[in-house]
């Protein structure tokens, strides 16, 4: 006889009593995983990796975090801020996190829309339990400057990065520049148009004239204007390009 999806019952045993069973064993396996959770929080928080910001997680919700991750110093993603969710399952770490960038990075391996990484650690398939959560946000930083264009899913910065790698860092240098000023909240006219690195992004922010007040970007300006920084790169190659080899141009023609 079985009872409603519970599984079977056991012969003596009363409808209540194998439903408290049940609900014994979901508190049980959930309140582990709650340990786990908050002990991976604590590792991040107390071991505080270069480039890894502070996490925090919404109240009385240890399953969601917020946090930063800051690109790797000497790299073109170097000064740059992204914003970062993780999502726990109750069943972790049976399954992996959900991860998405909040702040999108122009990216072969971050998809333009959902700012979901391609990670093989983060797929079912090849999860392990040894994986943690300060594990992930490590390799999510690494990716930033170490792209995968085999695994790409923004085909448009895969598509640069192959056919112009120069391009691409100068679109990776735009892009940071733009997420400093959306962590700022700066306007156009407190930036300097011609940085051209991480750290000199940095200096532009730290050394502008800031009012008491600045227009706060919203996350759909930024947004738009790494995609306008991705295709203005694709254009200005192919027009280069064009210039370049006329006779080209006209036999595609």
């Amino acid at each position: 006889m079985s009872s409603g999806g519970l599984g079977p019952m056991p012969m003596g045993v009363t409808m209540h009593q194998h439903r408290e069973g049940n609900t014994r064993t979901t508190t049980k396996m959930l309140s582990r995983t709650q340990v786990l959770i908050k002990k991976e929080y604590v590792e991040v928080q107390q071991l505080k990796i270069s480039g890894i910001g502070a996490f925090e997680y919404a109240k009385d919700n240890i399953f969601e975090w917020t946090g930063t991750i800051t690109g790797l110093k000497d790299t073109p993603w170097e000064g740059g801020k992204f914003e970062v969710k993780l999502k726990f399952g109750h069943d972790y770490n049976n399954c992996p996190p959900e991860v998405k960038f909040v702040t999108i990075p122009f990216h072969p391996n971050v998809d333009a829309k959902t700012g979901q990484p391609c990670l093989r650690c983060l797929e079912k398939e090849h999860w392990s339990h040894n994986c943690t959560a300060l594990y992930i946000l490590i390799h999510l930083q690494e990716l930033l400057s170490h792209p995968d264009p085999e695994e790409a899913v923004n085909l448009q910065a895969a598509n640069l990065l192959l056919s112009s790698p120069r391009a691409y860092r100068q679109a990776v240098l735009d892009c940071v520049l733009e997420t400093i000023r959306f962590q700022a909240g700066v306007s156009d006219m407190q930036l300097c148009k011609d940085c051209s690195g991480g750290s000199k992004n940095r200096d532009v922010i730290e050394q502008s004239s800031v009012p008491s007040r600045p227009r706060k970007l919203s996350f759909e300006e930024y947004q738009a204007v790494w995609q306008r920084v991705g295709t203005a790169s694709c254009t200005d190659r192919t027009d280069k390009k064009n210039q370049a080899n006329p006779t080209e141009t006209s036999l595609q023609k």
